[in-house]
C-alpha cells in the first residue's frame, strides 16, 4: 500500500478508535433498537443511523437482524469488535427481552410487544409502519425520554460506518478467506444487479470492453443471464466468481425464501470483500452514482481497506 494510503488508514483508524471511546456502557442511558430491512446495503445504512445516534444520545445500541431481507441471523455472522462496546446483536432468543419487557418505548404504539411487534411497509408514505396505529416506526435525531427507541425501516446509503463494528464470526471467516485466497493478487471487478432493478447488461459490458483487458476480472451478480451476457461479450478475458448464483427466476435475492440461507449469505459477504479488494472497480452508473445500494457500498468499502481489514480480523 502507498505511504499515503498508509497514513490516511492509520488516522481514520484513530479517529474512530477515540469516537468509540468515549462511548461505553457506564455513559449509556437507555437504548435504541434497530431492526434493518431490505437487503444487505440497506441493512447496513439502517445500522449505521441507529449506531451515529446511538452514540451521539449515549444510548446502547441493540440490532436484531430477523425481520432483514438477507443475513436474518445476524448474531450467527457476525460480533462486535470490542466487547467494551455497548452494542448487541440479538435473535428472538436473547435474554435480552426480558429485561426490556417493563420499559418505555417510542413509538408507543409498540409497548408490550417489543419483540414480537412487526411492521408493514406502507408505500403511500415510503415507511415501515405499525399495522394498527400507521405510524411509523422511527425516530427523529432528537433527544427522546423514552427508554428504549425503535427504529425499523429499510433504504438509504453511506452504510459502511455500520461494518466499523463488526468482525466476521471465525466459521464466516473460515469460509469467507477460504474463497477470497483462491483469487489472484491482482484483479479487476463488476457488479451486476439486475432482478428487481434493471441495467443495460449488453451496453455497459459493451463500455468497459477495452477496460478490462489483460488482467482477470471478478463478475459478481445477482443474475445468472447477466454472467453468461459477460462470458459471451468479453469473450477472452479470464472471468472469475466467488460465489455461487442462484436462478432466481428475475426476483431479488432478498426477501426470498426459495433460495435464502448460509450458502447465500456467506456468498454476498464474499462478493462484496472481494469487490472492495479489487485493484480497479467498475460499476454501472447513473449521474456518477452506483446503480445500487450494494455497488455503493462495495466502492465505500473499496476506498476504506482499513475497515476490510478489521471485518476479517482474526
Amino acid at each position: 500500500m502507498p505511504l499515503a494510503k498508509r497514513w490516511s488508514s492509520g488516522i481514520a483508524s484513530a479517529i474512530q478508535a477515540l469516537r468509540f471511546s468515549r462511548w461505553n456502557a457506564s455513559t449509556c442511558q437507555g437504548y435504541v433498537l434497530c431492526r434493518p430491512r431490505g437487503g444487505f446495503a440497506d441493512c447496513c445504512a439502517q445500522i449505521t443511523w441507529c449506531l451515529l445516534y446511538a452514540r451521539h444520545f449515549r444510548r446502547a445500541l441493540l440490532i436484531d437482524g430477523s425481520r432483514a431481507g438477507q443475513l436474518q441471523h445476524m448474531i450467527h455472522y457476525f460480533r462486535v469488535i470490542s466487547e467494551c462496546l455497548p452494542i448487541h446483536i440479538l435473535d428472538q432468543s436473547s435474554s435480552e427481552w426480558c429485561d426490556l419487557a417493563e420499559l418505555s418505548v417510542f413509538p408507543e404504539e409498540i409497548k408490550g410487544a417489543l419483540r414480537d411487534h412487526f411492521s408493514i411497509y406502507d408505500p403511500r408514505i415510503g415507511l415501515h409502519v405499525d399495522p394498527v396505529a400507521r405510524v411509523g416506526v422511527r425516530f427523529d435525531f432528537v433527544r427522546y425520554p423514552h427508554d428504549i427507541l425503535v427504529h425499523e425501516q429499510c433504504g438509504g446509503g453511506g452504510g459502511y460506518p455500520a461494518l466499523q463494528i463488526f468482525r466476521l464470526k471465525p466459521e464466516v471467516q473460515g469460509q469467507v478467506l477460504a474463497r477470497l485466497r483462491r483469487m489472484p493478487r491482482e484483479y479487476r471487478a463488476i457488479h451486476i444487479r439486475n432482478t428487481d432493478m434493471r441495467v443495460d447488461v449488453s451496453g455497459f459490458l459493451d463500455r468497459i470492453a477495452p477496460l478490462v483487458v489483460g488482467m482477470p476480472l471478478l463478475v459478481c451478480t445477482d443474475d445468472v443471464a447477466a454472467l453468461e451476457e459477460t462470458r459471451r461479450r468479453l469473450n477472452g478475458v479470464e472471468l472469475l466468481t466467488v460465489a455461487p448464483i442462484p436462478d432466481a427466476q428475475g426476483r431479488s435475492l432478498h426477501y426470498n425464501p426459495d433460495i435464502a440461507g448460509w450458502e447465500l449469505d456467506v456468498g454476498v459477504l464474499t462478493d462484496l470483500l472481494a469487490m472492495a479488494r479489487a485493484q480497479e472497480l467498475i460499476l454501472p452508473a447513473i449521474a456518477g452514482t452506483p446503480i445500487s445500494g450494494f455497488s455503493r457500498l462495495a466502492a465505500d468499502l473499496h476506498r476504506r481497506p482499513w475497515i476490510l481489514r478489521s471485518l476479517l480480523h482474526t
